[in-house]
């Protein structure tokens, strides 16, 4: 698709509700139920492999075994063999939100449905159909939910930044605390009371930087922080972290040079050369560690990282 077609989705990223009654009788869909709708072609190729994968376990399906798991009415979207249905750009389908209860709190929980918008033989982003995976257990199905995106009937949320900021400062005491599992469930209100605040998701991420408990839940947030308003920078530092931590240093690097173009401060050149240093590309560390410190030169992280130069 193109980045004016992804804007569209990305727009309506967060919590809303919406009105699928009469989609598919069999399923009985509600009035109102919740929707969280996600930017799936912005975000890592390694967060899009486990959303499968997390779908795949909430159908009871082991996408490692050799056992074919059918998924009624997926015939007629598959390219390939059946096998590779979960593997879901290559047989065109998009995911872009999940539905039913438990997608209120978003991304990486428990939800009934995963909305897809069906590419194939589609030429317009107008035109494309919006299909549904049902992931109820043992009754796992593909229906037709609307002709195209413009056709969901999506019941955007009021935001209320000043509610939502108070609801995530509750969770921000509550995380100083150690109370961390209820800190999540302040943040995931947060972002119910304005799903454009960029901090509730920022927050959530920091819970798994905090317990490393749900690493793909937090990174995926993280992301979401600066997708929701792309001058978010606290969430660009908390993404790119993750990332490096697995060895992902290549894409740390790209958003960690997009954020010091936002926001030149020493502590992005800071965290900008010790990702180099993890490369061991001393030029550039060397660059962008003078950067910082002709901002900062009392910086402590930017004299930690004069240390490790001088090391080397």
């Amino acid at each position: 698709m193109k980045k004016k077609e992804i804007e569209v989705i990305r727009k309506h990223i967060g919590i809303h509700q919406i009105n699928l009654a009469g989609a598919s009788n069999e399923l009985e869909l509600k009035d109102g139920m919740p929707i969280f709708i996600f930017d799936y072609l912005s975000m890592d190729k390694y967060l899009r492999n486990r959303l499968s994968n997390y779908t795949c376990e909430l159908c009871g399906y082991n996408p490692l075994s050799l056992d074919i798991f059918w998924v009624d009415g997926q015939d007629k979207f598959l390219k390939k063999d059946l096998s590779v249905f979960w593997f879901w750009d290559d047989n065109g389908l998009i995911p872009f939100a999940y539905i039913g209860k438990g997608a209120e709190k978003g991304i990486f929980n428990e939800h009934e449905g995963v909305l897809f918008l069906n590419t194939t033989n589609h030429k317009t982003f107008e035109d494309m159909p919006i299909v549904m995976l049902n992931v109820e257990k043992n009754n796992v199905k593909l229906v037709s939910v609307a002709n195209n995106f413009k056709a969901l009937n999506i019941i955007k949320s009021k935001t209320d930044r000043q509610l939502s900021e108070q609801i995530k400062q509750e969770g921000n005491a509550l995380f100083g605390e150690g109370d961390f599992e209820t800190a999540s469930n302040k943040f995931y209100e947060a972002l119910q009371a304005d799903y454009t605040n960029p901090n509730p998701y920022n927050n959530i991420g920091m819970v798994s930087q905090a317990t490393q408990k749900n690493m793909e839940r937090g990174e995926a947030f993280f992301q979401l922080s600066y997708l929701v308003d792309s001058e978010f920078t606290n969430g660009m530092r908390g993404y790119g972290s993750f990332v490096a931590s697995r060895g992902g240093y290549e894409k740390a690097i790209k958003v960690m040079a997009k954020c010091v173009k936002i926001e030149k401060t020493a502590l992005n050149y800071a965290i900008l050369s010790d990702f180099y240093l993890d490369i061991k590309d001393m030029k550039n560390a060397e660059k962008f560690y003078k950067k910082g410190m002709q901002i900062d030169p009392n910086d402590p992280i930017l004299q930690k990282i004069e240390e490790k130069l001088l090391d080397h």
